[in-house]
C-alpha cells in the first residue's frame, strides 16, 4: 500500500504498534475507523500479516468473500489463479496450452508442473534438499516436507480437515477434496479421467496415470530402483513401500491398532484391519452389480469382476521365463519367486519356530497356529458350525451350501472334468501333461 500523503498521519510507537501485530483485521473495519491513528494501526497489521507472499488474499470476513465461480459445475475458489487451474479440466486436450519436457514425453496443464517433473532428470547433487529436522526424511519439494511433517505432530496439534456430510476427517484440504468427490458428488457432476487405449476411466487423475503404465513399453518406463537389492518397480511410491523391508524395524514408524495389539508399516494396511472392529452394519460394502457378490474392500470387488468380464478384454499378466499368465499381478510376482536364485530370495521367518516361507502371507497363516484361540478372530459359517481361522477356507466352504447353478464352475479342456475351485483343476490338468515336462 502507498500513501500519496502522509504529513497528517501519526506514527505510533513501537510498543503500540507491537501490541496490534499479531491480531487479525477485517476488510469492513477500514470503512468504519474514524481516527489517523487507528487507520495507521491497521493498515500497518493488514500489511504485516500479508506482504509476506506477493499474492496473498486479503483476509476478509468469510460472509463478505468473493468467491470464483466455475460455470460449467459446482467449483468455486477463493482466488482467480485457482479458478483459472480448474477450467482447464473442462478444456479439450487439443485447445490447451501444454508446458513439455525437453528430455523425456512428459507434458502438463501447469508451468510449475513441469518444473517439479524436471527435478527427475536433474544431477542429485546439484538439488536443493528440504530436509526433516526430526528423522532423516528428504524431498526435493518443499510442499512434500510439509506433508510429512504432519507425521511428527500429535493429534492434539493437527488441524483437522472434516467433511460435513459424514464423519470423516484428514489432514490435508486435498484428501478431503478427493474424498468429497468420490463419495458425495453426484456422478454426473463428475470429471472423468479417460484412458485413450481402452474403456478404463477414472475419478482421480493419479489413477489414469498409474493405469497408463500398463500400455506402456517397459523399455519407455522410467524404473525407480532398490540401491539394497536391485528390485524395481514403476512407481516411486512403491519402491517406499519396498524400503521398508531393509529399515532396522526399530527405525520404522510403525501404525498401531488403539483396540488390539495389531501393527503395520503401511497406514492402508490399518485402515483395512480396522474394519474387522466395526459393527458390520456401520461399513460401506462394495457390491457387484452382475451378482451377489460383496466385499469391505474395492480392490477384492475389482478382482472379482474379472469373472464376469471375456477373457479375450482380460490383460493378462504373462511371465517371460515360461508360459505361465494371470490375471492378477500380484500372482504373477508370487509365480516369479519360483525362477529366482535361493540365495536371493528373501525369506520370511518365524520367530517362535524355524518355519520360513518366501510369500508374507504364507507366514503370516502358519503364526496363527502359535496364538492362543481366545486370541483367535474365527471366521464362521451363518448356515453350520463351521469355523475358520482363515478367511480364504469360510470361502471354500460357502461352496457346499451354494445351489449348483450359482457356482463358477472350472473345466478342463482335455475332457468333462470340473471343480468349485481353480487349484482342484490346476492339479487335476497334470494328469493330461506329459510327465517329462510336469
Amino acid at each position: 500500500m502507498k500513501f500519496d500523503d502522509t504529513s497528517n498521519i501519526i506514527i505510533p510507537k513501537a510498543e503500540a504498534l507491537s501490541t496490534y501485530h499479531h491480531q487479525p483485521v477485517w476488510r469492513s473495519q477500514l470503512t468504519e475507523l474514524n481516527g489517523k491513528l487507528d487507520l495507521r494501526l491497521t493498515l500497518t497489521t493488514t500489511l504485516a500479516l500479508y506482504t509476506k507472499r506477493k499474492n496473498a488474499v486479503y483476509r476478509v470476513d468469510p460472509l463478505e468473500l468473493q468467491w470464483y465461480k466455475c460455470n460449467l459445475c459446482s467449483y468455486k475458489g477463493k482466488q482467480s489463479v485457482q479458478l483459472k487451474r480448474h477450467m482447464l479440466t473442462h478444456q479439450d486436450p487439443s485447445d490447451i496450452e501444454w508446458y513439455k519436457c525437453d528430455f523425456c514425453n512428459y507434458k502438463g496443464k501447469q508451468k510449475i508442473h513441469l518444473k517439479t517433473h524436471m527435478l527427475v532428470h536433474e544431477d542429485l547433487s546439484n538439488i536443493k534438499w528440504f530436509e526433516c529436522d526430526l528423522c532423516d526424511y528428504k524431498a526435493k519439494v518443499k510442499s512434500n516436507l510439509k506433508t510429512h511433517m504432519e507425521l511428527h505432530k500429535g493429534s492434539s496439534d493437527i488441524k483437522w480437515f472434516v467433511c460435513d456430510l459424514c464423519g470423516y476427517k484428514a489432514k490435508q484440504k486435498g484428501h478431503l477434496q478427493t474424498h468429497n468427490m468420490l463419495n458425495h458428488k453426484d456422478p454426473s457432476e463428475i470429471v472423468w479421467y479417460k484412458c485413450d487405449l481402452c474403456d478404463y476411466k477414472s475419478k482421480q487423475k493419479g489413477s489414469i496415470k498409474k493405469h497408463m503404465l500398463i500400455h506402456k513399453d517397459p523399455s519407455e518406463i522410467v524404473w525407480f530402483e532398490c540401491d539394497l537389492c536391485g528390485y524395481k518397480l514403476k512407481r516411486k511410491s512403491s519402491i517406499k513401500a519396498h524400503m521398508l523391508l531393509h529399515k532396522d524395524p526399530a527405525g520404522i514408524k510403525w501404525f498401531t491398532c488403539e483396540l488390539c495389539e495389531y501393527k503395520a508399516k503401511g497406514k492402508c494396511s490399518i485402515k483395512k484391519h480396522m474394519l474387522i472392529h466395526k459393527d458390520p452394519s456401520e461399513i460401506e460394502l462394495f457390491k457387484c452389480e452382475l451378482c451377489n457378490y460383496e466385499s469391505k474392500q474395492k480392490g477384492n470387488l475389482k478382482r472379482h469382476k474379472l469373472i464376469h468380464q471375456d477373457p479375450s478384454q482380460i490383460e493378462r499378466f504373462k511371465c517371460v521365463l515360461c508360459d505361465f499368465k494371470s490375471k492378477l499381478k500380484g500372482a504373477s510376482t508370487k509365480h516369479m519367486l519360483i525362477h529366482t536364485d535361493a540365495s536371493q530370495l528373501r525369506w520370511f521367518k518365524c520367530g517362535l519356530c524355524d518355519f520360513m516361507s518366501i510369500v508374507k502371507g504364507t507366514l503370516t497363516k502358519h503364526m496363527l497356529i502359535h496364538k492362543d484361540p481366545s486370541q483367535i478372530e474365527w471366521f464362521k459359517c451363518g448356515l453350520c458350525d463351521f469355523k475358520s481361522k482363515i478367511k480364504g477356507s469360510l470361502t471354500r466352504h460357502m461352496l457346499i451350501h451354494k445351489d449348483a447353478s450359482e457356482i463358477e464352475w472350472f473345466k478342463c479342456d482335455f475332457c468333462d472334468y470340473k471343480a468349485k475351485q481353480k487349484c482342484h483343476l490346476k492339479r487335476h490338468v497334470l494328469i493330461h501333461k506329459d510327465p517329462s515336462v510336469v
